[in-house]
């Protein structure tokens, strides 16, 4: 989730990333190379892949929005039943 946007990072909350050894947190990331994507906003839910840059900070490689209906809960999508 978009916690925050500025010129230099996107402040991102996720969940845990087990090949990294790292538990569900909330953190800086620096700016993809193509910069954030138009529409995104404080509060999206976004996919997103990074790397290590030289310095050893974390630099957004890709950043996609993820559509709400996207995240919604299985049950709402189910259809209506018909009596």
């Amino acid at each position: 989730k978009v916690e925050a946007i500025t010129r230099e990072a996107v402040t991102l909350s996720h969940g845990p990333i087990a090949s990294l050894k790292w538990g569900a947190m909330t953190m800086d990331f620096k700016l993809p190379p193509g910069g954030v994507p138009r529409a995104l906003s404080t509060g999206d839910s976004v996919e997103f892949e990074f790397s290590m840059d030289a310095e050893g900070l974390p630099q957004l490689v890709a950043l996609r929005p993820i559509a709400p209906e996207a995240t919604a809960p299985a049950a709402a999508k189910l259809p209506k039943a018909t009596p």
